[in-house]
């Protein structure tokens, strides 16, 4: 029986470095799918039982205890995997009576929220039975970023520098475009029932720009840019202008809150690779972009179920496996193997 379970043992190792090295080359999407699949779903079941078997037969790894947390570590990392697949979570979901959620994206404005997620392989909307807001949205460079102008209309798209007083000419039929005022704090007050822009207090920041668009006829246009509503434009105004910054990013930051009946439960400041966890959740950052509507957060919520248990059995089995070989050496220098 044990040989048998030890060969058996063999060829499974042999089978699973196979299957990674094939896996290699599916990429990411694929290789997910193969090996969610059902064969290889009862493959990965036959596997942890044959582990389960060797530890169960193999009297002597009792008392070797950093061969046993070894072994165990194998088989709490083969249950977590199974535990946290789609099949496992599909399984969970049904028997606890909970809608199940799979890996979605939430798309986020700053000063809004949502507890709508769209499922990462079709699109369609998930209720996560929380919402999440995103208080703030940041970029940090690695240096002093140039802030350039975008400008976009039907008769074009240009992109031009920030610095007042330069003039550009867009096209013929589009005309030419004046930087005629930058400010880095746009404060606007009446005076005699006229709009006045001045500069505010240098503690704050509004940073903005004042735009003066000639038409080919000779009629000129003012507008005002604002960098923190990027891409807004006044009804009739013929250009759409988004302030960029162009510069090597270091980090992109998003500062939010989770609500669960109207009441906050949880916050964070996410950064790539610094999740929020939350409710069997982590939320990640994965991305940001621009739109009319101005700047967005993509963060991207993941079911976490079954983490733990991979993280614990990878634990065990570092344990085991660094305990073991310093023994082994110990050993080996206590018998005058090493100088």
């Amino acid at each position: 029986m044990k040989n048998w379970i030890y060969h058996l043992g063999l060829a499974a190792i042999a089978v699973l470095c196979l299957l990674s090295i094939f896996g290699a080359f599916l990429g990411a999407e694929n290789a997910r799918a193969f090996f969610n699949s059902v064969p290889l779903a009862a493959w990965w079941i036959g596997f942890t039982i044959l582990l389960v078997m060797s530890i169960a037969a193999f009297r002597a790894l009792h008392n070797r205890s950093m061969l046993f947390l070894m072994h165990a570590g194998c088989v709490l990392i083969l249950l977590g995997g199974l535990w946290g697949s789609r099949a496992g979570q599909k399984m969970t979901a049904s028997i606890l009576g909970k809608p199940w959620i799979e890996s979605s994206y939430l798309k986020l404005y700053p000063g809004r929220q949502s507890s709508t997620a769209y499922r990462a392989t079709d699109g369609q909307p998930l209720d996560l039975g929380f919402s999440v807001a995103l208080n703030d949205f940041q970029i940090h460079y690695y240096d002093n970023p140039a802030t350039v102008l975008l400008i976009q209309s039907d008769l074009g798209q240009w992109e031009i520098p920030s610095g007042k007083g330069a003039e550009y000419l867009l096209s013929a039929r589009a005309g030419k475009v004046r930087v005629l005022e930058t400010f880095s704090n746009l404060k606007i007050r009446m005076e005699n029932g006229k709009p006045v822009a001045s500069e505010g207090p240098a503690v704050e920041s509004n940073p903005a720009w004042l735009l003066e668009f000639v038409s080919p006829d000779g009629r000129a246009t003012q507008q005002f840019v604002f960098e923190k509503f990027a891409g807004h434009a006044m009804p009739g105004y013929p250009f759409l202008v988004t302030p960029q910054k162009r510069g090597m990013i270091r980090d992109y930051i998003s500062d939010v809150q989770v609500f669960r009946d109207g009441h906050p439960v949880a916050a964070k400041q996410i950064e790539v690779n610094y999740p929020l966890h939350y409710a069997g959740f982590h939320i990640y950052q994965d991305s940001y972009g621009q739109d009319e509507m101005g700047q967005y957060s993509v963060l991207q919520v993941v079911p976490d179920q079954g983490v733990r248990l991979v993280f614990g059995g990878y634990v065990l089995l570092t344990i085991g496996l660094v305990v073991h070989f310093a023994r082994k050496v110990n050993t080996h220098r206590r018998h005058g193997g090493c100088s």
